[in-house]
Order: C-alpha cells, then structure tokens, then sequence
C-alpha cells in the first residue's frame, strides 16, 4: 500500500473470481491465481526486500523491482541468483526496455520459446518477479515432485522445498483447498 512494503492489500475483482461458480475448472483457476498473487506477497515483502528510489538497476546492489532491491538470502535474491544469471537475465534485459507495448509481448513470447525448459509458463518469463510467482504457484499445486525430470522449471519448482516455511505454508494452503473445494462441491 506504500513505499515501506509493509503493508499490502489483496484486491479480488469478482468479476475474475465469483465464488459462486461450481465449474471445477474456473475454481481451479482463481485458487491458481490467489497462490500465485501470495508468491508476491511473500517474496517482496519487507523482509525480502530493500526499499529504494533507485530507478536503474545497480548489479552491486542486487536484482531491483519496483519495490526494491532483493535482499540478499531472501527468496527473490536466490530465485535469480540460481536460475536468472548470464546471458538469460542479459536477453531479458534487452527485452524489458522495449517501450512499445506489441513489441515487448511479442518479443517476451519470443524469449520463452527461445527458453522452453526454464519456465512453468509463458507468464513466468515476463520477469523474475512473475517466474518466481508462477514457479511457487506449481509448488504447491503439484501433487508430486517430478524427480526423474531435472529440467530448469522443475528445478524452479522444488526450489521452494528447502525452505521449511515454505513448505510449511503449501501444506497449509493444500489443505485449506481441499476444506474449500470439498464444501463447494457438498453445497452444489
């Protein structure tokens, strides 16, 4: 709600998500954007962030976002530490500074099919912030851990495993799902 990233808000247009809507699918989906939209609440909260009026990214300060730069250790810092080094992060700067709008979407299209093993989506490639977001999202909806498949998406999913509040919160979430959408069904 303001520069101090102390403070956030949730807005939920219904619209998008009416809650009264017993298609599985549609529910699924706005459940998907609720974790997706709590990725961002826990990866650019104050914790996980340094405030700033730096305009222009400062690679000695880290990875910057309109909230701030990424503190380092924090979930943001290490997601692009990990997977958004070298001459990925270098094409997706070329890319982020396209001021026409139809340029930029085609050319962030371009960029995840140049990359089809490194996101979940083609949302994910947008920018870090979103990668992380969409790659938090898959964690905790996925029912199980894809082991025998070591590619950099699925990297980016069980990144969130090693942290055990993480961990902690997708069981949490899972089972507040499964409560919701039991009752949803029982109700229709």
């Amino acid at each position: 709600l303001d520069r101090s990233l102390k403070r956030w808000q949730l807005d939920i247009d219904t619209a998008d998500m009416n809650l009264g809507v017993m298609d599985s699918a549609y529910v699924y989906d706005y459940l998907f954007t609720l974790v997706h939209e709590y990725g961002h609440l826990i990866s650019l909260n104050i914790k996980q962030m340094e405030p700033t009026k730096d305009m222009v990214q400062d690679d000695d300060k880290g990875y910057l976002t309109s909230e701030g730069y990424a503190r380092e250790g924090g979930y943001l810092d290490l997601f692009v530490k990990e997977f958004w080094n070298g001459r990925l992060m270098d094409d997706w700067r070329r890319i982020d500074g396209i001021m026409e709008e139809d340029v930029w979407l085609d050319s962030i299209y371009a960029f995840y099919e140049k990359y089809p093993d490194r996101f979940v989506t083609d949302y994910a490639a947008e920018n870090p912030g979103e990668d992380l977001a969409e790659s938090w999202a898959f964690y905790v909806f996925m029912i199980k851990s894809p082991q025998d498949d070591w590619t950099v998406k699925n990297k980016k999913t069980n990144f969130f495993a090693d942290f055990p509040e993480l961990a902690t919160a997708r069981r949490h979430i899972r089972t507040r799902m499964v409560i919701y959408t039991t009752k949803l069904w029982q109700n229709n």
